[in-house]
């Protein structure tokens, strides 16, 4: 094995020193973390929701009377299976939420999507029944891209806040696997389409988005979950179009029907006058 270059031997002891100061030093650091430091337990609560639903176009639901009325619907499941809380700590892996926000946005909007929002929502079991144990209230400021709502949360305890009647107390949260319903209006209808007296050549405004953020019990917001129109958008052109030219065909005189009618009127005159 040939020997290295001078040079390349004084460089090599230049960083032999230092390297050796950092490895004792660094193991001693080391030696003196606590294993907690090394392995440190995770704090965050994992994301345990999934949620999915639709609108769906309606006059007659709890948007009614105004301008593009929508419901809306959806429900939301764990999205952790069996899983467990680490020690120390209490997640909740059940898939129930305490509240959530609709938001409608379009590309180059002007942040006034939404014109109206239903103050409550109605939460519906599995079977299909109205849940006696749901109350939820909705809030936004008009026009808007959004509102939010919700059940009376982790700080409702007092008798009030969860009073209902003679039916059972309102629950903190609305429960995985249960359907969420209420409305909403837009400014606009859902699907692309174009404006109206723009010059030839105007972009068509674009289709809407319609999504849902949900906070969970464990406070963590999860989403956005994407909530598409029931039904197809109908086809709309990229572009308003040019306006059509429409050339009128020259009419022929009819010279010699106007001519016979002519003669036909003379006769009668000459007959008369005999």
């Amino acid at each position: 094995m040939s020997e290295l270059p001078v040079p390349t031997r004084r460089l090599l002891k230049r960083l032999a020193a230092p390297a050796a100061a950092f490895a004792a030093v660094g193991g001693v650091a080391l030696a003196a973390a606590p294993a907690s430091a090394v392995a440190a337990t995770p704090t965050t609560p994992p994301s345990t929701v999934a949620c999915s639903g639709s609108i769906n176009p309606d006059a007659n639901g709890p948007a009614a009377g105004n301008a593009n009325p929508y419901d809306y619907s959806f429900s939301c499941l764990p999205a952790i299976s069996g899983a467990t809380s680490p020690s120390g700590y209490t997640w909740d892996f059940s898939g129930n939420i305490y509240s959530y926000t609709i938001l409608v946005t379009r590309r180059k909007d002007d942040g006034n999507n939404v014109t109206y929002g239903a103050p409550t929502a109605t939460v519906l079991t599995s079977a299909g029944a109205v849940d006696p144990t749901q109350y939820v209230n909705c809030s936004s400021i008009v026009p808007s891209d959004g509102f939010g709502c919700t059940a009376p949360g982790p700080g409702a305890s007092s008798a009030s806040d969860l009073a209902n009647g003679t039916s059972p107390a309102y629950l903190k949260y609305i429960p995985a696997g249960e359907t969420v319903t209420g409305g909403f209006a837009m400014t606009e209808g859902y699907c692309a389409f174009l404006p109206k007296g723009a010059k030839p050549g105007t972009p068509a405004v674009p289709q809407a988005t319609v999504e849902l953020i949900v906070t969970d019990t464990n406070g963590v917001t999860e989403g956005p979950f994407e909530l598409p129109r029931a039904g197809k958008c109908p086809k709309v052109a990229a572009v308003v179009p040019a306006a059509k030219t429409t050339t009128k065909k020259p009419t022929k005189k009819k010279t010699k029907k106007v001519g016979k009618v002519r003669t036909a009127v003379a006769r009668e005159t000459a007959e008369s006058k005999k």
